[in-house]
């Protein structure tokens, strides 16, 4: 899931990202956690469509990968 590491970033504050950035196809359960830093998906081409809530509800920047 995309929580795990959310959730890890916020209970180590020792550790700070300049963001995170998730390579994935996006069908995964959004995250509750709110992250406190930038957070970028790279979504597949196959991966959610745009119009699908999940893709709405992602906290961050999306950015669609295609092959053209």
């Amino acid at each position: 899931t995309f929580e795990h590491a959310l959730k890890w970033l916020a209970d180590n504050e020792d550790y700070h990202p300049d963001a995170i950035i998730y390579f994935t196809d996006g069908y995964a359960e959004v995250p509750y956690t709110p992250s406190r830093y930038p957070i970028l998906w790279v979504i597949s081409e196959e991966g959610i469509p745009d119009d699908d809530k999940r893709w709405q509800t992602l906290p961050g920047r999306k950015l669609r990968i295609t092959s053209s």
